[in-house]
């Protein structure tokens, strides 16, 4: 049984109570104010790296400096994770205060210089977790929760100005447990605790002050944590009880339209092709033009967009002797509901952590997640249904079709594929709607990374089996064995990955 090396061991819970307004930064900002704490849509968050600040000042102040190595750094990991604070009432309720900066010269006001503050107000309360990465002595506990909560912390900004200062109570650790799960593939369910970026900090170029990063997590991400076989790349999701994937290419939606409502064209396209027929992109009932998605759909009876928005944040670094700013950036991530993947456990098995951090910028807080409890991989069990209502539709258009073919079976890549002849032992491609990308692809051989082309997810592929003689049972086991192994190459690196698409 292999165990993740990023085990979290303990779980301590964190009450915060705001003895005074809070002014903590970090997120995107109100635009019409010049300071505003941060917030998601549900209310007042403290971001982790801004109360990691926090302790580690309190220990730096005190002259702990043995307990900083707990704690890390920007550039290094440490074994103290900590959760978002998460406001326990709902709603931004903003303290607003206005003030002026005054000249020290003049005792005035500076002309200009009149701010706009929205704070979180007086009695606040946040809830969250400390996560311990390894075993820490019960008496260092017990010093480490005394120096927390003896007195109060100050964090965030304004604290001149009678701001920031919070009181923090600590439960007492609770010990976790892995979840053991045997061979095969499963369904794993992600739920962000903070932000994921896909891009570390110290990897930004010189002077680049927006650090970009992805809305997925790559399957190399994945297997740097979770000891698999294989892994599918995770895609943000609003339920683990249903997946989504990139949206096919084949989807459209209207372009006049204020609702975003997937129009599934994959039949009238194929329809086209297949019978040399001009197809206008525009919707028939009303006649109004139709443009190609983008984004994250789930695939399920009734498809839905999920929307994914960025989260900004920016970050400054000081100059440790003279406390002034020394650089700054803003830094894109994404906090969907869930990340929702695959993996391809062997016949060891795995002990899957209850959480584990992921991506970049993990010194800062980045990437935390709790595992929720695996399932059984099952969108299987709808394959033979789907390639019999596909190939219906292709024998309605095609009767009888010009090579006697009985069983057509529509694909949806979902992740980068490499296509070699691997594809062409059982199964042939007959008609894709395809986009190309370039991925970097390692040469173990040489040590170097080289561009390779290739299909980017969301590409569509219509596949026959090679002998169609075989009844539909062989080709759907044929179907799961090409699935557990990917297409083409670099399947072990998480390329080739696909799902059957959902045909209606």
């Amino acid at each position: 049984m292999n165990r993740m090396d990023s085990d979290i061991l303990y779980r301590v819970k964190v009450t915060i109570t705001a003895l005074t307004p809070l002014l903590v930064g970090g997120r995107e900002p109100d635009r019409y104010v010049h300071l505003s704490s941060s917030a998601d849509g549900n209310g007042f968050i403290i971001p982790s790296s801004s109360i990691k600040g926090a302790i580690i000042e309190r220990i730096k102040n005190i002259g702990e400096t043995a307990l900083l190595d707990f704690l890390g750094s920007d550039e290094k990991e440490g074994d103290i994770k900590l959760s978002e604070m998460k406001s326990t009432r709902l709603g931004k309720d903003y303290d607003e205060r206005v003030r002026v900066s005054i000249n020290p010269k003049t005792r005035t006001a500076d002309a200009g210089h009149l701010f706009l503050l929205a704070a979180a107000p007086k009695g606040s309360r946040f809830e969250g977790h400390i996560l311990f990465k390894r075993e820490i002595p019960f008496e260092t506990f017990r010093h480490f929760k005394r120096l927390l909560t003896s007195f109060p912390l100050f964090v965030g900004g304004g604290q001149t100005s009678g701001f920031g200062k919070v009181k923090i109570e600590l439960g007492e650790p609770e010990q976790l447990s892995g979840k053991l799960i045997n061979s095969g593939l499963w369904q794993i369910n992600l739920k962000p605790l903070t932000p994921y970026t896909s891009k570390p900090v110290s990897g930004r170029l010189q002077k680049s002050y927006f650090v970009p990063s992805k809305e997925v997590i790559e399957a190399s991400a994945i297997l740097k944590v979770f000891k698999a076989e294989r892994s599918g790349w995770f895609f943000p999701s609003d339920s683990p009880a249903r997946r989504c994937f990139p949206v096919p290419l084949t989807y459209y939606q209207e372009k006049t339209s204020d609702t975003v409502t997937p129009i599934d064209l994959i039949k009238e396209l194929l329809y086209s092709r297949m019978k040399n027929a001009p197809f206008l992109l525009a919707k028939k009932e009303t006649g109004a033009r139709l443009i190609p998605m983008k984004g994250f759909a789930s695939l399920g009876a009734h498809s839905e967009i999920i929307k994914v928005l960025p989260i900004t944040s920016y970050h400054v670094k000081r100059n440790e002797k003279v406390k002034t700013v020394e650089d700054f950036w803003f830094q894109a991530s994404y906090k969907p509901e869930y990340f929702c993947g695959t993996l391809l456990v062997g016949e060891a098995g795995i002990e899957l952590p209850s959480f584990t951090q992921l991506g970049g910028s993990r010194g800062k807080g980045y990437g935390l997640f709790e595992v929720e409890s695996p399932e059984p991989y099952k969108l299987w069990d709808t394959w033979e249904r789907t390639v019999t209502s596909c190939s219906d539709f292709f024998a309605s258009c095609l009767n009888p079709t010009p090579d006697g073919s009985k069983f057509f079976i529509p694909l949806l890549i979902t992740s980068p594929t490499i296509p070699d002849s691997s594809l062409d032992q059982r199964f042939k491609l007959v008609q894709e709607f395809s986009k190309r990308t370039v991925v970097r692809r390692y040469l173990p051989d040489t040590g170097q990374t080289t561009l390779v082309p290739a299909v980017s997810p969301g590409s569509v592929w219509i596949l026959q089996p090679v002998d169609d003689s075989l009844p539909l049972a062989p080709i759907v086991e044929s179907l799961k064995q090409l699935k557990l192994r990917g297409i083409g190459s670099q399947t072990e690196n998480g390329f080739g990955d696909f799902e059957i698409y959902p045909w209606r």
